[in-house]
């Protein structure tokens, strides 16, 4: 059996203000506004199983202290990072490898045209300012792999030392 909604019926912070209106994308979907005054659509079911509250507005009410400072100080971390025109990640400073990645190493690809030779080949680069700098082509992953982390080192390492050191300025203030 359905669910029966009607207009200005309360569901958590929802309140229905309009019902299916013959429209294909809405079928299935109740017109909702919530608390802080925003309107969607939002799928019958998830108002029936209880898993939309809210329009996301209030998910800081089931946070705890800890969260909430938590929250306020990386928050603060990032703007300081920022005001200094930096960013909290450089390269292989933090960076993730990219899941389409054949090497497993950022900025090491294998070379398209080795892919059916029996000697494969790498090419390095790196990524400054916007820029690809080609840092070579290597036989050997390894070889590719220690130029990378050089290329890194040179273009990156101060940059990410005066990211770090002001992380633990303001990590040592809230202490």
């Amino acid at each position: 059996m359905r669910h029966r909604f009607t207009l200005g019926q309360q569901i958590g912070h929802w309140t229905i203000i309009g019902l299916p209106d013959g429209e294909p994308e809405h079928k299935n979907k109740i017109k909702c506004r919530c608390v802080c005054g925003t309107i969607r659509w939002v799928f019958r079911q998830i108002l029936t199983n209880g898993t939309s509250r809210s329009c996301g507005c209030r998910r800081h009410e089931r946070a705890n202290a800890q969260q909430i400072a938590g929250k306020e100080k990386g928050k603060r971390i990032l703007d300081s990072i920022h005001q200094a025109h930096l960013t909290p990640k450089y390269a292989g400073f933090g960076r993730k490898v990219n899941r389409n990645s054949k090497t497993g190493i950022p900025g090491v690809s294998l070379i398209r045209s080795s892919l059916t030779s029996s000697q494969p080949r790498y090419r390095a680069q790196i990524s400054v300012n916007g820029k690809q700098l080609h840092l070579g082509c290597f036989d050997n992953l390894e070889d590719a792999k220690r130029a990378r982390q050089e290329a890194e080192q040179r273009y990156f390492k101060e940059k990410a030392q005066k990211a770090a050191h002001i992380k633990k300025e303001i990590e040592e203030e809230n202490a």
